[in-house]
């Protein structure tokens, strides 16, 4: 492909918004039911998760049951770990449940790939935001996968760039970056 003179030889992909959206009409109520579970206010449950989902982003919150004792550690709640398992397993579910992709997703990779481009996915997810990638059969057709969670590295930093390009190998300018604009 080539475009303003430029030659590409790889196309870098984001996930989230690019690739797949979470339907919120399937992920909310469960992510509500998992703050009602730990005996908090949704809002004040989902505020408390998005302080720290950098952290989860970057891999130092390993599981959905990490980032659940997390936020309780924020709001200074405790509960029984029964509750924290359920809610865990509630935020997994709504993954399952949530994640869709896009229409036409899967062919335009495919017909990437069929015309010799090579294909990266760059994306800022956790642990839990990444299990769909596999689930959706995704890894398998991408060359390179480079996710926050793996290598402690948030877009829009260049080091997480870099090590997508290496794995493709191919420089900064011959590859395109295909994402929603928002890191």
């Amino acid at each position: 492909m080539t475009l303003n003179g430029r030659t590409f030889r790889a196309v870098l992909f984001d996930f989230y918004d690019t690739l797949a959206y979470l339907d919120a009409q399937k992920a909310d109520p469960l992510r509500r039911r998992a703050a009602e579970v730990l005996g908090l206010a949704p809002e004040a449950y989902f505020e408390a998760w998005g302080r720290h989902v950098d952290a989860f982003m970057t891999g130092q919150v390993r599981s959905a049951e990490g980032m659940v004792r997390r936020v309780l550690a924020d709001l200074g709640r405790e509960v029984p770990p029964g509750a924290v398992a359920e809610a865990a397993r509630l935020e997994e579910l709504a993954r399952r449940r949530g994640v869709r992709l896009y229409p036409g997703a899967r062919a335009v990779l495919r017909t990437l790939r069929r015309r010799g481009y090579r294909l990266g996915l760059v994306s800022n997810v956790s642990p839990l935001a990444a299990g769909p990638i596999d689930r959706l059969g995704l890894r398998e057709l991408f060359d390179a996968v480079v996710l926050s969670c793996e290598v402690g590295l948030l877009k829009p930093d260049p080091a997480i760039f870099e090590r997508a390009l290496k794995r493709l190998g191919v420089g900064p300018a011959e590859a395109a970056f295909v994402a929603d604009g928002g890191f």
